[in-house]
Protein backbone atom coordinates (compact mmCIF):
# COMPACT_ATOMS: atom_id res chain seq x y z
CA UNK A 1 0.00 0.00 0.00
CA UNK A 2 3.02 1.89 0.72
CA UNK A 3 3.43 3.55 -2.94
CA UNK A 4 -0.50 3.98 -3.32
CA UNK A 5 -0.38 6.51 -0.55
CA UNK A 6 0.60 9.39 -2.58
CA UNK A 7 -2.79 8.96 -4.46
CA UNK A 8 -4.87 8.11 -1.44
CA UNK A 9 -3.91 11.12 0.71
CA UNK A 10 -4.71 13.28 -2.60
CA UNK A 11 -8.05 11.86 -3.02
CA UNK A 12 -8.75 11.77 0.90
CA UNK A 13 -8.06 15.65 0.69
CA UNK A 14 -10.53 15.82 -2.23
CA UNK A 15 -13.34 13.92 -0.38
CA UNK A 16 -12.68 16.20 3.04
CA UNK A 17 -13.12 19.46 0.67
CA UNK A 18 -16.23 18.15 -1.02
CA UNK A 19 -18.00 16.56 2.10
CA UNK A 20 -20.82 19.60 2.65
CA UNK A 21 -21.66 18.67 -1.65
CA UNK A 22 -21.34 14.69 -0.63
CA UNK A 23 -22.32 12.96 2.21
CA UNK A 24 -21.37 9.29 1.32
CA UNK A 25 -17.70 10.08 0.59
CA UNK A 26 -16.08 8.01 3.91
CA UNK A 27 -17.77 4.53 2.38
CA UNK A 28 -15.91 6.20 -1.00
CA UNK A 29 -12.65 6.37 0.68
CA UNK A 30 -12.64 3.19 2.80
CA UNK A 31 -13.29 1.29 -0.63
CA UNK A 32 -10.16 3.08 -2.10
CA UNK A 33 -8.29 2.23 1.10
CA UNK A 34 -9.68 -1.63 0.07
CA UNK A 35 -8.81 -1.48 -2.88
CA UNK A 36 -4.87 -0.08 -2.38
CA UNK A 37 -4.59 -3.28 -0.10
CA UNK A 38 -5.87 -5.28 -2.85
CA UNK A 39 -3.24 -3.89 -5.06
CA UNK A 40 -0.42 -4.40 -2.46
CA UNK A 41 -1.88 -7.69 -1.65
CA UNK A 42 -1.70 -8.73 -5.59
CA UNK A 43 2.05 -7.33 -5.80
CA UNK A 44 3.14 -9.24 -3.08
CA UNK A 45 1.76 -12.26 -4.50
CA UNK A 46 2.95 -11.79 -7.66
CA UNK A 47 6.54 -11.17 -6.38
CA UNK A 48 6.25 -14.21 -4.32
CA UNK A 49 5.33 -16.28 -7.06
CA UNK A 50 7.87 -14.88 -9.09
CA UNK A 51 10.46 -15.12 -6.73
CA UNK A 52 9.43 -19.09 -6.23
CA UNK A 53 9.47 -19.88 -9.82
CA UNK A 54 13.21 -18.39 -10.24
CA UNK A 55 14.30 -20.15 -7.38
CA UNK A 56 12.87 -23.03 -9.12
CA UNK A 57 14.85 -22.06 -12.17
CA UNK A 58 17.93 -21.89 -9.62
CA UNK A 59 18.40 -18.03 -11.13
CA UNK A 60 19.14 -16.56 -7.88
CA UNK A 61 19.66 -13.11 -8.79
CA UNK A 62 15.80 -13.06 -10.22
CA UNK A 63 14.88 -14.87 -7.17
CA UNK A 64 17.23 -12.11 -4.71
CA UNK A 65 15.71 -9.47 -6.52
CA UNK A 66 12.09 -10.37 -6.29
CA UNK A 67 12.17 -11.43 -2.63
CA UNK A 68 13.39 -7.80 -2.35
CA UNK A 69 10.56 -6.46 -3.94
CA UNK A 70 8.03 -8.93 -2.12
CA UNK A 71 9.90 -7.11 1.41
CA UNK A 72 8.35 -3.63 0.11
CA UNK A 73 5.07 -4.55 -0.08
CA UNK A 74 4.75 -7.19 3.27
CA UNK A 75 2.45 -5.83 5.63
CA UNK A 76 0.86 -8.45 7.53
CA UNK A 77 2.21 -11.35 9.38
CA UNK A 78 0.61 -14.00 6.92
CA UNK A 79 2.95 -11.98 4.12
CA UNK A 80 6.37 -11.98 6.45
CA UNK A 81 5.45 -15.28 6.70
CA UNK A 82 4.97 -15.99 3.10
CA UNK A 83 8.62 -13.85 2.58
CA UNK A 84 10.52 -15.72 5.11
CA UNK A 85 9.02 -18.99 3.52
CA UNK A 86 10.17 -17.91 -0.39
CA UNK A 87 13.68 -16.85 1.25
CA UNK A 88 14.05 -20.14 3.02
CA UNK A 89 13.23 -22.20 -0.45
CA UNK A 90 16.16 -19.77 -1.89
CA UNK A 91 18.82 -20.48 0.41
CA UNK A 92 17.44 -24.39 0.91
CA UNK A 93 17.71 -24.44 -3.69
CA UNK A 94 21.21 -22.68 -2.77
CA UNK A 95 22.53 -25.20 -0.78
CA UNK A 96 20.64 -28.62 -2.55
CA UNK A 97 22.86 -26.70 -5.86
CA UNK A 98 25.90 -27.22 -3.91
CA UNK A 99 25.33 -30.69 -2.77
CA UNK A 100 24.60 -31.43 -6.08
CA UNK A 101 27.70 -30.12 -8.11
CA UNK A 102 29.53 -31.18 -4.94
CA UNK A 103 27.98 -34.80 -5.57
CA UNK A 104 28.38 -34.55 -9.39
CA UNK A 105 31.91 -33.76 -8.47
CA UNK A 106 32.50 -36.57 -6.54
CA UNK A 107 30.53 -38.74 -9.32
CA UNK A 108 32.82 -37.60 -11.79
CA UNK A 109 36.17 -38.45 -9.85
CA UNK A 110 34.71 -41.52 -9.36
CA UNK A 111 34.14 -42.24 -12.65
CA UNK A 112 37.26 -41.44 -14.12
CA UNK A 113 39.10 -43.67 -11.33
CA UNK A 114 36.20 -46.54 -12.48
CA UNK A 115 37.63 -45.59 -16.49
CA UNK A 116 41.32 -45.39 -15.57
CA UNK A 117 41.51 -49.17 -13.33
CA UNK A 118 39.19 -50.27 -16.39
CA UNK A 119 41.69 -48.89 -18.69
CA UNK A 120 44.73 -50.31 -16.72
CA UNK A 121 43.02 -53.66 -16.35
CA UNK A 122 42.35 -53.95 -20.57
CA UNK A 123 46.44 -53.23 -20.87
CA UNK A 124 47.36 -55.75 -18.07
CA UNK A 125 45.01 -58.60 -19.96
CA UNK A 126 46.41 -57.44 -23.56
CA UNK A 127 49.97 -57.16 -22.45
CA UNK A 128 49.30 -61.18 -21.03
CA UNK A 129 47.99 -62.32 -24.10
CA UNK A 130 50.58 -61.26 -26.80
CA UNK A 131 53.16 -61.83 -24.29
CA UNK A 132 51.34 -65.50 -24.36
CA UNK A 133 51.04 -65.63 -28.43
CA UNK A 134 54.90 -64.27 -27.82
CA UNK A 135 55.76 -67.22 -26.01
CA UNK A 136 53.91 -69.69 -27.72
CA UNK A 137 55.38 -68.64 -31.54
CA UNK A 138 58.68 -69.03 -29.97
CA UNK A 139 58.58 -72.21 -28.68
CA UNK A 140 57.01 -73.60 -32.18
CA UNK A 141 59.32 -71.89 -33.95
CA UNK A 142 62.65 -72.92 -31.68
CA UNK A 143 60.89 -76.61 -32.34
CA UNK A 144 60.82 -76.16 -36.33
CA UNK A 145 63.96 -74.87 -36.83
CA UNK A 146 66.19 -76.48 -34.06
CA UNK A 147 67.18 -79.25 -36.63
CA UNK A 148 68.06 -76.71 -39.14
CA UNK A 149 69.97 -74.57 -36.25
CA UNK A 150 71.81 -77.25 -35.09
CA UNK A 151 73.40 -77.97 -38.75
CA UNK A 152 74.00 -74.25 -39.10
CA UNK A 153 75.64 -73.77 -35.66
CA UNK A 154 78.45 -76.49 -36.38
CA UNK A 155 79.14 -74.56 -40.04
CA UNK A 156 79.49 -71.00 -38.62
CA UNK A 157 81.22 -72.95 -35.76
CA UNK A 158 84.34 -73.76 -38.41
CA UNK A 159 84.26 -70.29 -39.79
CA UNK A 160 84.46 -68.70 -36.27
CA UNK A 161 87.50 -71.11 -35.43
CA UNK A 162 89.39 -70.32 -38.90
CA UNK A 163 88.41 -66.88 -38.41
CA UNK A 164 90.18 -66.65 -34.52
CA UNK A 165 92.76 -68.21 -36.03
CA UNK A 166 93.71 -65.73 -38.56
CA UNK A 167 92.70 -62.84 -36.24
CA UNK A 168 95.04 -64.27 -33.88
CA UNK A 169 97.56 -64.03 -36.47
CA UNK A 170 96.87 -60.78 -36.94
CA UNK A 171 96.43 -59.41 -33.51
CA UNK A 172 100.18 -60.53 -32.22
CA UNK A 173 101.30 -58.74 -35.92
CA UNK A 174 99.81 -55.94 -34.56
CA UNK A 175 100.85 -56.53 -31.29
CA UNK A 176 104.52 -56.07 -32.03
CA UNK A 177 104.20 -52.85 -33.89
CA UNK A 178 101.98 -50.98 -31.12
CA UNK A 179 104.41 -52.65 -28.38
CA UNK A 180 107.44 -51.05 -31.06
CA UNK A 181 105.50 -47.25 -30.84
CA UNK A 182 105.00 -47.36 -27.54
CA UNK A 183 108.69 -48.19 -26.32
CA UNK A 184 109.78 -45.56 -29.03
CA UNK A 185 106.96 -42.88 -27.68
CA UNK A 186 108.31 -44.24 -24.05
CA UNK A 187 111.96 -43.09 -24.94
CA UNK A 188 111.18 -39.77 -26.16
CA UNK A 189 108.51 -38.88 -23.11
CA UNK A 190 111.49 -39.95 -21.04
CA UNK A 191 114.01 -37.86 -22.60
CA UNK A 192 111.54 -34.90 -22.52
CA UNK A 193 110.79 -35.26 -18.60
CA UNK A 194 114.63 -35.57 -18.07
CA UNK A 195 114.85 -32.15 -20.22
CA UNK A 196 112.17 -30.47 -17.88
CA UNK A 197 113.29 -31.92 -14.60
CA UNK A 198 117.16 -30.07 -15.39
CA UNK A 199 114.99 -26.94 -16.41
CA UNK A 200 112.88 -26.78 -13.19
CA UNK A 201 116.15 -27.72 -11.03
CA UNK A 202 117.86 -24.87 -12.62
CA UNK A 203 115.16 -22.35 -11.88
CA UNK A 204 114.70 -24.09 -8.20
CA UNK A 205 118.42 -23.33 -7.44
CA UNK A 206 118.27 -20.47 -9.12
CA UNK A 207 115.04 -18.90 -7.15
CA UNK A 208 116.69 -20.83 -3.95
CA UNK A 209 120.00 -18.26 -4.34
CA UNK A 210 117.53 -15.32 -5.00
CA UNK A 211 115.58 -15.97 -1.48
CA UNK A 212 119.03 -16.61 0.26
CA UNK A 213 120.66 -13.56 -1.13
CA UNK A 214 117.60 -11.78 -0.03
CA UNK A 215 117.17 -13.17 2.90
CA UNK A 216 120.96 -12.15 3.99
CA UNK A 217 120.19 -8.61 2.91
CA UNK A 218 116.96 -8.67 4.84
CA UNK A 219 118.91 -9.72 7.70
CA UNK A 220 121.98 -7.55 7.25
CA UNK A 221 119.79 -4.69 7.21
CA UNK A 222 117.65 -5.96 10.33
CA UNK A 223 120.89 -6.12 12.51
CA UNK A 224 122.11 -2.89 11.36
CA UNK A 225 118.90 -1.43 12.73
CA UNK A 226 119.15 -3.46 15.82
CA UNK A 227 123.14 -2.34 16.78
CA UNK A 228 121.64 1.18 15.81
CA UNK A 229 119.17 1.20 18.08
CA UNK A 230 120.96 -0.74 20.98
CA UNK A 231 123.96 1.95 20.39
CA UNK A 232 121.08 4.72 20.89
CA UNK A 233 119.17 2.79 23.92
CA UNK A 234 122.33 2.21 25.75
CA UNK A 235 124.15 6.22 25.29
CA UNK A 236 119.69 7.39 26.23
CA UNK A 237 119.52 5.14 29.23
CA UNK A 238 121.78 4.66 32.82
CA UNK A 239 122.99 0.65 33.31
CA UNK A 240 120.38 -0.18 36.04
CA UNK A 241 120.98 -3.82 38.39
CA UNK A 242 119.42 -6.50 36.94
CA UNK A 243 118.01 -9.66 39.11
CA UNK A 244 120.94 -12.18 37.82
CA UNK A 245 118.80 -16.06 38.25
CA UNK A 246 120.62 -18.94 39.61
CA UNK A 247 121.93 -20.94 36.19
CA UNK A 248 121.24 -24.90 37.62
CA UNK A 249 123.43 -27.67 35.68
CA UNK A 250 123.19 -31.12 36.07
CA UNK A 251 126.27 -32.15 36.13
CA UNK A 252 127.44 -36.10 34.62
CA UNK A 253 129.13 -37.56 37.85
CA UNK A 254 127.31 -37.76 41.18
CA UNK A 255 127.98 -34.96 43.57
CA UNK A 256 130.19 -33.13 41.34
CA UNK A 257 129.88 -29.88 39.66
CA UNK A 258 131.64 -28.34 36.75
CA UNK A 259 134.03 -25.78 36.86
CA UNK A 260 132.86 -22.42 38.22
CA UNK A 261 130.12 -24.09 39.62
CA UNK A 262 129.03 -25.08 43.31
CA UNK A 263 126.61 -27.98 44.65
CA UNK A 264 123.08 -25.97 45.77
CA UNK A 265 122.12 -26.25 49.31
CA UNK A 266 118.78 -26.13 51.02
CA UNK A 267 118.25 -23.28 53.60
CA UNK A 268 119.50 -25.96 56.52
CA UNK A 269 123.18 -26.74 54.24
CA UNK A 270 122.14 -30.14 53.11
CA UNK A 271 123.10 -30.66 49.11
CA UNK A 272 119.84 -31.11 47.22
CA UNK A 273 120.78 -34.17 45.00
CA UNK A 274 118.96 -36.24 42.64
CA UNK A 275 120.72 -39.26 42.57
CA UNK A 276 123.23 -40.08 41.32
CA UNK A 277 123.75 -36.01 40.11
CA UNK A 278 123.35 -33.26 41.68
CA UNK A 279 121.83 -29.41 41.50
CA UNK A 280 124.77 -27.18 40.46
CA UNK A 281 124.52 -23.22 40.64
CA UNK A 282 127.24 -20.65 38.99
CA UNK A 283 129.13 -19.16 41.39
CA UNK A 284 128.70 -15.50 42.27
CA UNK A 285 131.47 -13.83 40.64
CA UNK A 286 130.78 -15.94 37.24
CA UNK A 287 127.31 -14.47 37.30
CA UNK A 288 128.51 -10.91 37.82
CA UNK A 289 131.04 -11.38 34.50
CA UNK A 290 127.75 -12.32 32.38
CA UNK A 291 125.59 -9.56 33.91
CA UNK A 292 126.92 -7.02 30.91
CA UNK A 293 126.12 -9.33 27.85
CA UNK A 294 122.34 -10.25 29.56
CA UNK A 295 121.93 -6.81 29.57
CA UNK A 296 122.66 -6.50 26.24
CA UNK A 297 120.26 -9.13 24.99
CA UNK A 298 117.41 -7.97 27.31
CA UNK A 299 117.95 -4.15 24.94
CA UNK A 300 117.79 -5.98 22.17
CA UNK A 301 115.21 -8.05 23.00
CA UNK A 302 112.94 -4.63 24.11
CA UNK A 303 113.82 -2.48 20.74
CA UNK A 304 111.06 -2.73 18.22
CA UNK A 305 111.59 -3.98 15.00
CA UNK A 306 110.37 -2.11 11.96
CA UNK A 307 108.35 -5.66 11.52
CA UNK A 308 107.02 -5.04 14.70
CA UNK A 309 105.92 -1.23 14.38
CA UNK A 310 103.81 -2.62 10.81
CA UNK A 311 102.25 -5.33 13.08
CA UNK A 312 101.33 -2.89 15.81
CA UNK A 313 100.19 0.05 13.34
CA UNK A 314 97.92 -2.81 11.36
CA UNK A 315 96.73 -3.20 14.75
CA UNK A 316 95.99 0.02 15.57
CA UNK A 317 94.17 1.14 11.89
CA UNK A 318 92.07 -2.21 12.42
CA UNK A 319 90.49 -1.04 15.62
CA UNK A 320 90.14 1.87 14.59
CA UNK A 321 88.64 1.46 11.50
CA UNK A 322 84.02 1.47 12.08
CA UNK A 323 82.78 -1.69 11.95
CA UNK A 324 80.60 -2.83 9.01
CA UNK A 325 77.85 -4.07 10.95
CA UNK A 326 77.29 -0.76 12.37
CA UNK A 327 77.26 1.26 9.25
CA UNK A 328 74.31 -1.28 7.63
CA UNK A 329 71.09 0.33 7.38
CA UNK A 330 68.11 -1.64 9.02
CA UNK A 331 65.69 -3.14 6.72
CA UNK A 332 62.21 -1.74 6.66
CA UNK A 333 60.02 -3.82 7.36
CA UNK A 334 56.87 -4.23 4.57
CA UNK A 335 53.27 -2.00 4.94
CA UNK A 336 50.47 -4.02 3.74
CA UNK A 337 47.29 -2.44 2.07
CA UNK A 338 44.06 -3.77 2.44
CA UNK A 339 42.86 -7.37 2.00
CA UNK A 340 41.46 -8.09 -1.50
CA UNK A 341 39.29 -10.97 -2.76
CA UNK A 342 40.07 -12.93 -5.65
CA UNK A 343 39.22 -12.45 -9.28
CA UNK A 344 36.97 -14.89 -10.45
CA UNK A 345 35.82 -14.88 -14.46
CA UNK A 346 33.19 -16.85 -16.01
CA UNK A 347 33.01 -18.62 -19.99
CA UNK A 348 30.93 -20.34 -22.07
CA UNK A 349 31.16 -21.92 -25.41
CA UNK A 350 29.29 -21.31 -28.01
CA UNK A 351 27.63 -24.96 -28.85
CA UNK A 352 26.92 -23.48 -32.57
CA UNK A 353 30.74 -22.41 -33.38
CA UNK A 354 32.66 -23.96 -30.93
CA UNK A 355 34.22 -20.41 -30.07
CA UNK A 356 34.52 -19.17 -25.92
CA UNK A 357 33.28 -16.09 -24.75
CA UNK A 358 34.52 -14.83 -20.76
CA UNK A 359 33.72 -12.48 -18.19
CA UNK A 360 36.13 -11.02 -15.57
CA UNK A 361 37.94 -8.69 -14.86
CA UNK A 362 37.38 -6.44 -17.98
CA UNK A 363 33.50 -7.63 -18.26
CA UNK A 364 33.67 -6.37 -22.13
CA UNK A 365 33.74 -9.26 -24.50
CA UNK A 366 30.12 -9.32 -25.92
CA UNK A 367 30.57 -11.58 -28.71
CA UNK A 368 32.05 -15.40 -29.03
CA UNK A 369 35.07 -14.15 -31.25
CA UNK A 370 37.68 -16.32 -28.87
CA UNK A 371 39.57 -19.20 -30.56
CA UNK A 372 40.42 -21.21 -27.18
CA UNK A 373 39.22 -20.83 -23.74
CA UNK A 374 43.05 -19.49 -22.50
CA UNK A 375 42.89 -16.73 -24.71
CA UNK A 376 38.98 -16.15 -23.48
CA UNK A 377 40.87 -15.76 -19.75
CA UNK A 378 43.95 -13.89 -20.85
CA UNK A 379 41.86 -11.18 -22.36
CA UNK A 380 39.89 -11.08 -19.01
CA UNK A 381 43.55 -10.89 -17.10
CA UNK A 382 42.82 -14.56 -15.84
CA UNK A 383 45.71 -16.08 -17.71
CA UNK A 384 45.93 -20.02 -16.26
CA UNK A 385 42.68 -19.84 -14.26
CA UNK A 386 41.64 -22.92 -12.79
CA UNK A 387 38.04 -24.47 -13.21
CA UNK A 388 35.37 -23.56 -9.67
CA UNK A 389 32.10 -25.05 -9.02
CA UNK A 390 28.94 -22.26 -9.10
CA UNK A 391 28.91 -21.24 -12.20
CA UNK A 392 25.64 -19.10 -12.99
CA UNK A 393 23.03 -19.46 -15.66
CA UNK A 394 22.30 -16.57 -17.32
CA UNK A 395 19.81 -15.70 -19.35
CA UNK A 396 19.09 -19.99 -19.66
CA UNK A 397 22.91 -20.70 -20.72
CA UNK A 398 25.12 -22.01 -17.71
CA UNK A 399 28.54 -20.58 -17.93
CA UNK A 400 31.35 -22.00 -15.56
CA UNK A 401 33.51 -20.24 -12.98
CA UNK A 402 37.80 -20.41 -13.11
CA UNK A 403 39.82 -19.12 -10.22
CA UNK A 404 42.12 -16.25 -11.64
CA UNK A 405 44.71 -17.03 -8.86
CA UNK A 406 45.24 -13.39 -7.76
CA UNK A 407 43.42 -10.67 -6.23
CA UNK A 408 41.18 -7.59 -8.14
CA UNK A 409 43.16 -4.95 -9.34
CA UNK A 410 42.26 -1.28 -9.35
CA UNK A 411 39.20 -0.83 -11.45
CA UNK A 412 38.74 -4.48 -12.05
CA UNK A 413 35.11 -5.83 -12.21
CA UNK A 414 33.89 -8.08 -9.32
CA UNK A 415 32.08 -10.83 -11.52
CA UNK A 416 31.25 -12.88 -8.49
CA UNK A 417 30.09 -10.48 -6.87
CA UNK A 418 27.50 -8.90 -9.77
CA UNK A 419 26.35 -12.46 -10.50
CA UNK A 420 25.69 -13.83 -6.93
CA UNK A 421 28.46 -16.55 -7.24
CA UNK A 422 28.77 -19.49 -4.27
CA UNK A 423 32.56 -20.00 -5.47
CA UNK A 424 34.54 -20.39 -2.91
CA UNK A 425 37.34 -17.08 -2.96
CA UNK A 426 40.93 -17.04 -1.75
CA UNK A 427 41.92 -13.50 -0.08
CA UNK A 428 45.54 -11.52 -1.24
CA UNK A 429 47.45 -8.82 0.00
CA UNK A 430 48.98 -6.70 -1.38
CA UNK A 431 52.86 -4.17 -0.37
CA UNK A 432 51.04 -0.61 0.55
CA UNK A 433 52.24 2.64 -1.90
CA UNK A 434 53.85 0.86 -4.50
CA UNK A 435 53.18 1.01 -8.42
CA UNK A 436 51.36 -2.01 -9.37
CA UNK A 437 47.81 -2.95 -11.05
CA UNK A 438 46.90 -3.74 -7.71
CA UNK A 439 46.32 -8.05 -9.19
CA UNK A 440 48.82 -8.99 -6.24
CA UNK A 441 49.57 -13.16 -5.85
CA UNK A 442 50.61 -12.95 -2.61
CA UNK A 443 48.14 -15.14 0.00
CA UNK A 444 46.93 -13.30 2.79
CA UNK A 445 47.53 -15.50 6.07
CA UNK A 446 48.01 -12.29 8.71
CA UNK A 447 50.85 -10.24 7.00
CA UNK A 448 49.66 -7.26 8.58
CA UNK A 449 48.97 -8.31 12.00
CA UNK A 450 52.50 -9.41 12.64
Amino acid sequence: MGKYFPAAAIATAAIIFAAPVFPATSTNLMDMMDQFDRLDKQDFQAAIDKANACTRARNFPCSTSELAKAAKAANSGQDKNALLAGQKNLENEKQQLANEIRRAEEERQAQVRRVEQETRAQVRRDEEREARIWREEQLARANEDRQSTREYNAAIGAQILQGAAENAALLNKIDRQTNAAIRNSNRVLAAQAAERDRARAEREDREANRRRDAERERAARAEAERSSARARTAESQPELPKYQPQVVTIPSGRQTCPPGSSPARQANGVHVTIPPTAYCVKDPQNAAANGTALRQTTTNNSTPTNDDRLVASTHKAEMSAPSSSNSKKQEKKIEWGPVQLEAIAICRQSAKSGKWECNGALDNQTIVDEPTLESALSRQHCSGGTWAAGGPTIKGVQWDAYRCGHSLGAGDYDVAKKHGLITARRSYICPKNQPSDGRCTTFYDGQDKR
